[in-house]
């Protein structure tokens, strides 16, 4: 069990390094799915961790344990790490902030970040994105939910009314 939790815990911060470096260093459109094949990457990784520690073991209830828990250790990990690199990311809010804490003075006059925050470039980079990843349809110049778009959007309402949010939060 302790040896699944280690290799899980190791193989985690393999795959944040590589999210970091990556990241850091390449600009990723497709952001998710090269999280997913990295994660992938990393439980795989675990997985033979486990099968070469017990190589030569009698037990293959306790191959399985380590393994089990392992993998459960990454994904508990990925649960919490996930929401902290979103926010970072994506987030209009934290976005504002970095930038105003970066400007000379650390003030900017408010006709420059809606410029910058509330433009047409960016309503169309957040349309293309959406519609790469197949959540949106495009159809003369219009935009409309696919399928795909549709069910994640009615989670989302869901959601969103089950814990009273407004319209914008």
């Amino acid at each position: 069990m302790v040896q699944g939790v280690l290799s899980g815990a190791g193989w985690f911060a393999v795959f944040l390094t590589l999210h970091f470096l990556w990241f850091h260093r390449v600009y990723v459109e497709q952001s998710f799915t090269l999280i997913v094949r990295m994660f992938v990457l990393g439980a795989t990784g675990h997985l033979g961790t486990i099968l070469l520690w017990n190589w030569h073991s009698s037990s293959n209830l306790g191959l399985i344990v380590a393994g089990f828990y392992g993998l459960l250790t990454m994904a508990c990990l990925l649960i919490l790490y996930m929401p902290f690199y979103y926010t970072l990311a994506t987030s209009l809010s934290v976005q504002t902030l970095i930038f105003l804490a970066e400007s000379p003075g650390q003030q900017l006059p408010i006709t420059y970040l809606q410029q910058r925050f509330a433009s047409r470039r960016l309503v169309d980079s957040r349309l293309k994105i959406l519609t790469s990843n197949g959540y949106l349809a495009e159809a003369r110049d219009k935009y409309h939910a696919s399928r795909k778009g549709h069910l994640i959007s009615v989670v989302f309402v869901f959601l969103k009314e089950l814990w009273r949010l407004s319209p914008g939060g």
